[in-house]
């Protein structure tokens, strides 16, 4: 597979040996992620949706004679499970509204609410995290147990303004600017001093993370 961008014409690659060549691909699906050639995670999210529209039916038939610690069960078990899977790659796609609105979807449906009732309350009743919020944590989780890949700015250069911040690369193509790495460093210089300054102490900076979700609703867009 050869990765471009939309913008560029389609130019074939040919590799073979005596006569033997590899048959090159658009679409490929590597360890249950389905990327294509652009990263738009189009495939991939049009792949899960199916399972995750399956879990709300499995929710909508058991509601009836489950109490509420077993819908929670099911929802992990069937709709998180799969949402949250590499969920650092795509949940930064424009497309991956789809999967929150299907979380929405399921998040009524469990608390017997009306399919246009608002879900920023629901979603803190539940203790969920929305598919956004999910996104961010689980990105911050990998960055905190991979911070000794990322530079901080003091050790580039000598400036003190933002010398905790990571130091972010240049980039001009929108695809690596939406990408985990990117992304991950802009939303962690964005995060309050008071949870940046527990990047050594992972557990604590989750707890910390997590706490912002619950106790704000900028993140849990109904």
């Amino acid at each position: 597979m050869k990765f471009v961008t939309n913008n560029l014409p389609y130019c074939a690659l040919t590799i073979g040996h005596k006569d033997k060549y590899i048959e090159e691909k658009v679409n490929l699906k590597f360890l249950g992620i389905q990327t294509g050639n652009h990263l738009n995670w189009k495939n991939h999210i049009d792949q899960i949706i199916p399972k995750l529209s399956a879990a709300c039916c499995v929710v909508r038939q058991m509601c009836y004679i489950c109490n509420n610690d077993t819908l929670r069960s099911i929802y992990f078990a069937y709709f998180h499970s799969v949402a949250s899977y590499v969920i650092i790659f795509w949940g930064n796609s424009s497309i991956s509204k789809k999967i929150f609105t299907l979380q929405k979807r399921i998040i009524r449906i469990m608390v017997g609410a009306h399919h246009r009732t608002s879900c920023r309350r629901l979603s803190k009743k539940l203790d969920f995290l929305t598919v956004p919020s999910q996104y961010i944590y689980s990105l911050m989780s990998f960055f905190i147990g991979n911070q000794e890949n990322f530079q901080t700015n003091l050790s580039v250069h000598n400036n003190t303004r933002n010398k905790h911040h990571l130091h972010k690369p240049i980039a001009n193509l929108s695809c690596f600017q939406k990408g985990a790495s990117y992304s991950g460093i802009r939303i962690f210089n964005s995060l309050p001093r008071s949870i940046t300054c527990l990047k050594n102490e992972k557990t604590q900076f989750k707890v910390a993370l997590k706490k912002i979700f619950k106790c704000t609703l900028l993140l849990l867009c109904g």
